[in-house]
């Protein structure tokens, strides 16, 4: 004969089934949530990666234009930001790849790689990295950062295809729609 025990502590079959289905409603709920949470954190970051990269092309083009005394090609955009009068510092330098003289880098690895100036061992960098689209890491098309690069010569109605010759903007390479609504490619 078995005895019954008065403070039995175990747990039935039925109770664990409602705690599995009740963490299961719970990570179920909570997934959506981490998924929009990364994806704002992306967005956040590629906001950030495109107003560095334009900041340091509008100051390229900047202090371009201050150095070969505002003789450069007026094609292309004017400088958002900064003051576009004369280099308060006094450095100059002449691009060396820009037979249009437009004034915008060649590519963005100049940014990176800075140029000489007029002050003897003083190279001028613009970016310390070129950052990466955080949304595209395919770099077929692209340049190997996952950016589309626009230049001055390119059709502002046509296709946004880079011809190569310099850059004066960049967007993300890829055709997602945001969470506002906007495309990535149109930031």
């Amino acid at each position: 004969m078995r005895r019954r025990r008065s403070g039995h502590s175990g747990t039935t079959l039925l109770e664990l089934m409602i705690t599995a289905v009740i963490l299961s409603i719970l990570a179920g709920a909570a997934l959506p949530v981490a998924a929009v949470t990364h994806r704002r954190k992306n967005e956040i970051e590629l906001r950030r990666a495109l107003r560095d990269i334009r900041i340091a092309l509008d100051s390229y083009h900047r202090v371009c234009l201050s150095s070969t005394g505002g003789q450069g090609n007026p094609q292309g955009a004017t400088p958002s930001a900064g003051n576009t009068g004369p280099n308060p510092q006094g450095v100059t330098f002449v691009p060396e790849d820009d037979p249009d003289r437009t004034c915008w880098p060649s590519d963005l690895e100049v940014l990176v790689e800075g140029v000489e100036t007029n002050v003897p061992g003083f190279k001028l960098r613009f970016l310390r990295r070129i950052p990466q689209d955080p949304f595209n890491t395919d770099d077929d098309e692209f340049d190997q950062f996952g950016w589309r690069l626009r230049s001055t010569s390119d059709n502002p109605e046509g296709s946004l295809t880079w011809d190569r010759r310099n850059v004066f903007d960049v967007s993300s390479g890829v055709e997602f729609q945001a969470l506002n609504g906007s495309y990535y490619k149109n930031w």
